[in-house]
């Protein structure tokens, strides 16, 4: 798992679909593998990492590792039971993981922290009944499903303040199986896959959907069955919510009619779905990260490879709403200044670039004439608009072909990425 390959898809939109306005800029192959086996990713709540199940080639169970979400590289191993540990979450201040375990044939499946040896965090009355797909809401309580007091599974809610083990949903109003769960960012709504024989659904279908449930108040349980907001209705299995740092869509997996899986995206406000994968290959088990400071977010997924294993994909997108930056402003430099064209040959301009980008340079005297302006290709060609950092260079001559006059000068720089475009404004001073 050593290798980054890097896809341009940028100014794929998804705006016209969903109203609200999510921009695709790029995917990201995060691993290479064609032996070890991987499962669901989970973010540390700085989106510089995660953590995901890797079985080791020739290793009887998976363990717990933690992955570089820039490079791709392995940072350490978190867990190493004779065990699988599955499921990772991980708590709002990124200092406790929990994870699910079976210890062994016949054993119910419980959760575990990581650091914390092998005994369970917190258990059930019912020592058979199985507990599965933890999810940490700030840093003490874990939302899950379990076959506790039903047949089917059922979602619960710890919390380790209180100790207390409380059902989300009322069981003997809602039958039916409800897994999955995810809290927003805020706390107010859950999210969840529900088998449409559950109390309230509007479907006839035997399978998995989407559905939304408001939590705000936090008295549980929710007896009324019309409570649930269901979001999908397809005659395919719909799984694996999960929410935006704002709160606004959720990413799920869907099955396709050939019996694979993508990956799409719903404004919880219109409940429209946008397919962002499509690669005729399985894709699923999405988890979008923290929300970064230049306003994009990534989603980190699963998509099996050509030896029939699961790498991790990321997908990088940006809210259109929020301007995205595209020029890194404290990086750029003119020089030298002055510029004294008698000494000089040329003045160089240097800049970074956070996304992959069309660049050009336009220089205006003081009055907003324009002197000249370029494509940073037909100046330097080997390096047009690469992430990282980028130079061109002026000999001081205006479109004419003339020497400009001593003076000061501005220059603006303008970077495309897809729709949206960047710029930053500076000023140097030309003396003959």
């Amino acid at each position: 798992m050593k290798r980054i390959f890097l896809l341009l898809i940028c100014g794929f939109s998804v705006a016209a679909a969903l109203n609200a306005t999510i921009k695709i800029l790029y995917e990201q192959r995060l691993t290479s593998t064609s032996n070890d086996e991987i499962s669901r990713p989970a973010w540390y709540p700085d989106g510089q990492s995660i953590v995901v199940n890797t079985k080791i080639t020739g290793e009887q169970n998976g363990d717990l590792y933690r992955y570089d979400a820039s490079s791709g590289n392995q940072i350490n191993q978190l867990t190493d039971y004779p065990y699988n540990e599955v499921e990772p979450t991980i708590s709002s201040s990124g200092t406790r993981i929990v994870f699910a375990m079976v210890k062994g044939a016949g054993v119910a499946k419980r959760f575990f922290k990581v650091g914390a040896g092998d005994t369970p965090i917190f258990d059930i009355s019912d020592t058979t009944a199985d507990m599965g797909e933890p999810f940490f809401y700030g840093n003490n309580q874990i939302y899950f499903s379990s076959t506790k007091d039903a047949d089917n599974y059922n979602l619960w809610v710890w919390d380790e303040l209180t100790g207390s083990i409380t059902s989300v949903l009322y069981t003997a109003n809602f039958p039916g199986d409800e897994r999955s769960p995810a809290v927003s960012p805020d706390g107010n709504w859950l999210a969840y896959k529900g088998k449409s024989n559950a109390a309230g659904s509007s479907s006839s279908d035997t399978d998995w959907e989407i559905y939304l449930l408001n939590i705000s108040s936090k008295q549980f349980p929710i007896t009324d069955v019309n409570a649930p907001i269901q979001l999908t209705d397809n005659k395919v299995n719909d799984e694996d919510p999960r929410f935006s740092p704002d709160g606004k869509y959720i990413v799920y997996t869907s099955e396709t009619t050939d019996g694979g899986r993508d990956i799409y995206i719903m404004s919880i406000d219109d409940k429209t779905p946008m397919r962002i994968t499509s690669m005729n290959v399985d894709e699923f088990a999405p988890a979008w990260s923290p929300q970064y400071s230049d306003g994009t977010s990534k989603i980190a997924f699963l998509r099996t490879n050509e030896y029939s294993r699961n790498d991790v994909w990321l997908i990088t997108l940006t809210d259109i709403e929020k301007p995205l930056k595209i020029i890194n402003a404290d990086q750029i430099k003119a020089y030298p200044n002055p510029y004294f064209l008698k000494e000089h040959s040329y003045m160089y301009f240097k800049y970074e670039l956070l996304y992959p980008a069309t660049v050009t340079i336009k220089i205006f005297d003081l009055g907003g004439g324009l002197v000249n302006d370029f494509a940073a290709s037909s100046i330097n060609p080997e390096n047009n608009g690469n992430i990282g950092n980028n130079k061109f260079q002026w000999d001081g001559k205006n479109g004419d072909g003339a020497s400009v006059a001593s003076g000061i000068y501005l220059y603006r720089i303008d970077a495309k990425s897809g729709s949206t475009t960047d710029k930053y404004i500076g000023k140097f001073v030309v003396l003959n």
